[in-house]
Order: structure tokens, then C-alpha cells, then sequence
């Protein structure tokens, strides 16, 4: 498929002006990933991981549209807009890769967007929920456990099912509770958690199953 066209008309479906350009950057990048970062059997650089991004900024888009001048000169618009795909690309792709890959993509992404920020993005509410919640629970809140935070509360809202890799013991449990609580805490909405053991219940029990006489999902 001619992913640079598909990639364009994606974000012009957005609302995004600078479009053309912007295409083919983003495909450059995930060109350069599949080619350059290692192998792992859930990353995906296809066609289907490029729409999940492109559709994130959409959503982005739509998000800070007010922020965004109509007085804006090209140069200005193209700088706005490429930051919120940067911002769709940290919080869709990053959060998905190994930690020997985080320089790697780091360094892709000055190269195919100079001057690209990678700060840490999040609501500064919920980061202090969860600095009080790592003090009243006796966690050390560095750096590294507030990023893992940020990122699943940042991936959570834009993917239906998520999913925790890591070796034992290096706080996968403590970032999805920690996160629950300070999200309860901030939103002022209760979170409910529900934690099953996959061999006790079939997966139709679970995800539901397709009728073949009717048609319906059950």
C-alpha cells in the first residue's frame, strides 16, 4: 500500500493543513523503527499501528482546536501541528517499547522531526495524586515509576485493552493501582478493579463470542 498517500489523507480527514508534510515524516519514522529497533513479538509498524496514531492526533486535534489561532502563519501552524502528532506518536508508541529501545526512538524522532520535544506529558493534578499516594503507601516515586504512570494513563484512554509486560517484582501491579486511585482521587470518579486468574474462566466467558446463526455478539 502507498502508506505516504494513505498517511496524508488520513490527517487531512483530521483537520490537519499541513498534511502532505507531515505524512511523510511520520512514515519515515516508523520506516526507520521497523528497520532499526529490535525485534519483539508485539511491536507493529504496519498500516494498522500508523492509523492508531494518525487517529490519536485526530482526537488531539479536535482536543486543543481552540488553542490553535486562525492568524497562525504556515510556519506557525506546521510547528503546532507537528506537536501534536509528536504528542499522538509518545503516548500510542512509546509506551509499547523495551527500555533498550527508548534511546533508539528518542534519537529516530530528532532525526526525522528537529527539535522534537519528548517531555513527559500528563495532567500536573494527577502527578500529585500520585506522589501522595507513593508517600502514604512508603513507594519511592522516581522518575521511572512516574513516566510508567504517565504512559499507561495516557495509552488507557485511546485503547480498549492494555497490557503489562515486565519480570516479576519491578511494579506492574503498584503503577495500574497507584494510577487507579490517584484517577479516582482527581476525577473525583470511583474505580472499580476486578482481578481474574485467565485459566478460570474460557475466553468466550470472558471477551463473549460471535453467533454464527444470528450474527450477534453475546
Amino acid at each position: 500500500p502507498d502508506k505516504p498517500l494513505i498517511a496524508q489523507v488520513n490527517l487531512f480527514n483530521q483537520g490537519f493543513r499541513s498534511a502532505e508534510r507531515l505524512a511523510g515524516k511520520i512514515v519515515s519514522l516508523f520506516d526507520l523503527c521497523n528497520d532499526q529497533l529490535s525485534s519483539q513479538p508485539h511491536y507493529d509498524f504496519a498500516l494498522r499501528s500508523l492509523r492508531a496514531v494518525l487517529a490519536s492526533a485526530g482526537s488531539l486535534k479536535r482536543e486543543y482546536a481552540e488553542q490553535q489561532s486562525q492568524n497562525m502563519s504556515p510556519e506557525e501552524l506546521e510547528k503546532s501541528e507537528q506537536d501534536i502528532l509528536l504528542r499522538s506518536i509518545y503516548d500510542t508508541l512509546v509506551p509499547k517499547l523495551v527500555a533498550q529501545d527508548k534511546p533508539l526512538i528518542e534519537s529516530l524522532i530528532e532525526g526525522v522531526f528537529p527539535g522534537a520535544n519528548m517531555e513527559m506529558v500528563g495532567s500536573r493534578g494527577l502527578k500529585e495524586e500520585i506522589r501522595k499516594l507513593c508517600q502514604a503507601r512508603h513507594f519511592d516515586c522516581t522518575d521511572a515509576f512516574m513516566e510508567k504512570c504517565m504512559q499507561l494513563y495516557q495509552i488507557q484512554k485511546i485503547t480498549h485493552g492494555v497490557m503489562m509486560v515486565g519480570q516479576v517484582a519491578t511494579g506492574k501491579s503498584a503503577v495500574w493501582r497507584i494510577l487507579l486511585d490517584a484517577m479516582e482521587r482527581e476525577d473525583g470518579i470511583k474505580g472499580d478493579c476486578y482481578v481474574l486468574d485467565p485459566k478460570a474462566v474460557r475466553k468466550e466467558e470472558l471477551y463473549g463470542w460471535l453467533d454464527p446463526t444470528t450474527l450477534e455478539w453475546t
